[in-house]
């Protein structure tokens, strides 16, 4: 389980050497599709629990702003441009970056989120999340649903591609996930990233152990589909079921929200790391402040592939904040380079990417500005 050095221009690989291949093997050269699995849960309105908004009610406007960004190139039914309050730009820009190069179709499929989106969006019948605190997070109607409807996208999206890329974009997610992976039984106190520049270890750990106490949840109580419906959001049973039903391997692109996905995979004895396995950012893995790879490191053999988007090199103080750690990941950001990456075979590099996401954010803020 070690890093496993670069495989493609700019493409880290950590893990299983066999997995690593395996999923190579697999999916190099191969078309894909970019499925975005957008979701709320009221987790996210705790103060200081997540940066991915101006402000925690902004947070509830963030799924919706990042596909209109992606699809529209401007803001429509989202009351503000998805980004950090530092000012660094929604990891969105990187995501649109990776389909232009590469021609990846994105599609985003909405799980349950408070703000629908303006543009062309799968409903798959979902709800917004509760506050586990208060409560189950998801109905077991919901949940059942969503896992469901999961299932008939994942098996109908596999068709005709090579291997699906699936991201997601849930402000608050990587406390549900922490939550889910605590009733898990798995150890999970100060190894979750945050979109914050400085992980709320505190803040988050004290929700958590106060959902789980007001729930009357031990740690490994809970069977996988229990715990993420009870503490996780509607991505959780959504990314569930794409994986059940899809024929071909499945990119998870995502940094430690993803673990929690495959958790519950694992628990549920359907875990092959050779076909379902984790493409991220750079910064989710070098991250001092988590540790994506210990997470995985106790679900079982994996394989992780890390991207670089060559930010360090960018003429905007905007994307340099990403080098200083104010953002890490989102929308499918890392996972999206991964696969251009694989469906080019390895054609694009970091240098192409910076380029174009420099020209992506040039059009989003003349749009902004425009407003």
């Amino acid at each position: 389980m070690t890093d496993l050095g670069e495989v493609l221009p700019g493409i880290r690989a950590y893990g299983d050497r066999r997995a690593v291949h395996d999923a190579l093997r697999a999916c190099l050269g191969e078309r894909t599709i970019l499925i975005c699995v957008i979701g709320n849960t009221e987790v996210s309105l705790i103060p200081g629990i997540s940066a991915a908004g101006r402000t925690p009610e902004l947070t509830f406007h963030t799924p919706a702003g990042d596909v209109e960004l992606i699809y529209l190139d401007r803001i429509v039914n989202a009351e503000d441009a998805p980004q950090n309050p530092a000012g660094a730009p929604s990891p969105a820009v990187i995501t649109r970056a990776a389909m232009d190069l590469a021609s990846l179709p994105f599609l985003p499929a909405d799980a349950g989120v408070a703000v629908k989106p303006a543009c062309p969006c799968i409903d798959l019948g979902g709800e917004v999340a509760r506050d586990f605190r208060e409560g189950p997070a998801l109905s077991e109607d919901a949940y059942d649903d969503l896992l469901e409807a999961g299932r008939l996208l994942g098996r109908e999206l596999s068709r005709d591609v090579g291997f699906l890329t699936v991201g997601e974009s849930v402000p608050g997610g990587t406390t549900t996930a922490m939550a889910v992976m605590a009733a898990l039984g798995y150890e999970v106190w100060g190894r979750f990233a945050s979109s914050s520049h400085e992980t709320p270890h505190e803040i988050k750990e004290r929700v958590v152990r106060e959902g789980l106490r007001a729930q009357g949840v031990e740690p490994g109580d809970l069977d996988p589909h229990e715990a993420a419906r009870r503490f996780g959001d509607p991505m959780m049973p959504a990314v569930l079921g794409i994986l059940k039903g899809c024929r071909t391997p499945v990119l998870l692109a995502g940094g430690t929200q993803m673990t929690a996905v495959l958790a519950c995979l694992s628990e549920l004895g359907e875990y092959d790391p050779g076909r379902v396995f984790v493409g991220t950012t750079k910064y989710v893995v070098e991250d001092e402040d988590s540790d994506i790879l210990g997470l995985l490191r106790q679900v079982g053999r994996f394989a992780l592939f890390s991207a670089d988007p060559g930010f360090s090199r960018s003429r905007y103080r905007e994307f340099t904040l990403y080098e200083r750690g104010y953002v890490k990941e989102g929308v499918g950001a890392g996972g999206s380079q991964v696969a251009a990456a694989l469906k080019t075979r390895g054609e694009i590099t970091p240098r192409d990417v910076l380029k174009e996401c420099e020209r992506v954010y040039e059009r989003w803020r003349e749009s902004l500005d425009g407003d």
